[in-house]
């Protein structure tokens, strides 16, 4: 017969706790297939039935798993040597209790996983709020990369994760590129997150920017993605702009048989190329480099007053008045014609380059 020796216990506790985990994270996989499926409305009830079965299954072992045979709860400390397996699956299963029981036994809590994760990566990536406070609040290092040059910020922009962006952001990682050569705004082009988009673009992320030899616009425009492209073009992104093989983004879009990005761009090429046209007939051509650099198309001109002209660096008087009066005479034309989208802008410019001289 076997002797049992505390030992001999503490070793079996081991054991059992490392295939609890083993089962949380089959279960953490197989929660996050269903919720996609469930997302693409693909109707599956026997997987639905098995994964609410594993939950099930899972919660009475945590439990035993967390209790000596004695009724005394279980050191976490032991789970393991260095204990870094356990906070960082924890903080994959948002056990907020359980993590913060660990942060209580632990100093350092940027140490990394072999793939160089830390728990902060894990928590941002998987969305939970409430945990990257706690590991925040106790000093964990948001500029920490991963072995593929991933920060927590940008983990949590390839998850649409907003909330936890705002907590773990720093300017630094905005423009911060990965060893792929990705910026966070490439990825959430890339992974189609649109509210980690315009979050990036309304803090000053650039969306002219090209990485591996292509413009962010030809990265959405290649993806067929509207409301990206939407987004880029508001935000300032140049239409004009080339890849390495020296196509547009109209030419991508072209290309692939994408119709409707081909007017959308083409739309946008337009109001900025009639915009340069007008400051060529009011023989404000010098001006031109002023609205190119700032974005300006014409219906975003047609909005500017004369203090906001000043404020562009449109410092002369004479010059600001005659855009200012530009600008008058062609709002006036455009209600005429009741906002027409068809109408004809060379008859516009004929009218103001009459009513300018």
């Amino acid at each position: 017969m076997v002797s049992i020796t505390k030992e001999n216990v503490v070793a079996q506790e081991k054991l059992f706790r490392v295939a609890v985990s083993k089962v949380q994270i089959v279960m953490i996989i197989a929660k996050r297939i269903y919720d996609y499926l469930q997302k693409e409305q693909v109707l599956l009830p026997r997987f639905d039935k098995g994964v609410q079965h594993l939950v099930h299954f899972i919660a009475p072992l945590r439990q035993l798993a967390n209790r000596r045979p004695g009724g005394n709860e279980i050191e976490y400390a032991e789970i393991s040597e260095t204990n870094d397996m356990d906070m960082l699956t924890a903080c994959a299963l948002q056990d907020t209790d359980l993590v913060k029981t660990l942060i209580n036994r632990r100093k350092n809590l940027s140490r990394k996983n072999k793939h160089g994760w830390t728990p902060l990566m894990y928590a941002c990536y998987y969305g939970s709020v409430l945990i990257v406070n706690e590991l925040i609040s106790v000093g964990a290092d948001k500029c920490a990369l991963n072995n593929n040059g991933q920060s927590s910020f940008s983990l949590a922009v390839m998850r649409n994760h907003v909330k936890i962006m705002e907590l773990v952001y720093a300017r630094e990682l905005l423009k911060k590129t990965d060893k792929n050569g990705c910026s966070p705004l490439n990825c959430a082009i890339e992974y189609g997150c649109y509210d980690s988009i315009r979050w990036l673009l309304e803090r000053g992320a650039d969306p002219n920017a090209v990485e591996n030899n292509e413009p962010l616009l030809s990265v959405a425009v290649a993806l067929g993605n509207e409301t990206i492209v939407k987004y880029l073009l508001k935000f300032g992104a140049d239409p004009l702009k080339t890849n390495s093989k020296g196509e547009t983004a109209e030419m991508i879009a072209a290309k692939n048989n994408y119709h409707s990005l081909v007017t959308l761009i083409q739309f946008r090429v337009s109001a900025m190329q009639n915009l340069q046209k007008l400051f060529q007939m009011l023989s404000l051509e010098k001006y031109w480099p002023i609205m190119r650099d700032n974005n300006i198309d014409m219906d975003k001109f047609l909005k500017l007053t004369e203090n906001d002209l000043q404020n562009l660096g449109v410092n002369l008087l004479g010059p600001r008045r005659k855009m200012s009066m530009a600008i008058t005479s062609l709002v006036a034309l455009r209600h005429k014609e009741q906002h027409n989208p068809g109408i004809n802008l060379v008859i516009e410019l004929k009218n103001i380059e009459i009513n300018s001289v």
